[in-house]
């Protein structure tokens, strides 16, 4: 956004046409989570000017959801977790329903 670059968003769990994100977007407190996973360990990063801040949220919902997670660390506007590989697509459902669709909802 704040290079002019237009960035088309979609989501890993519908066909929904997804966002266009473009110069005149508004500023979003958190903008996405990615993922990688080394072994049997995946790291999920939490990406925005609110990604620290949420960080806690973030935690307490993998916890009350039964999945195992860590503290991956903060940098600059990213906040990282660490949970098993397998529970990658539990976590990322979980914190996207959480995240985004209730932001979109409001």
């Amino acid at each position: 956004r704040d290079a002019g670059i237009r960035v088309h968003v979609r989501s890993s769990f519908n066909t929904e046409p997804g966002t266009w994100l473009t110069e005149d977007a508004p500023a979003m407190d958190l903008v996405g989570l990615a993922h990688h996973s080394e072994g049997d360990v995946g790291t999920i990063t939490i990406v925005g000017t609110a990604a620290k801040s949420r960080a806690d949220d973030a935690f307490e919902l993998l916890l009350g959801e039964g999945i195992d997670v860590r503290d991956g660390g903060q940098v600059d506007r990213q906040a990282s977790l660490r949970v098993h590989v397998e529970r990658i697509p539990d976590a990322l459902r979980s914190l996207h329903e959480e995240f985004f669709e209730t932001e979109m909802n409001r």
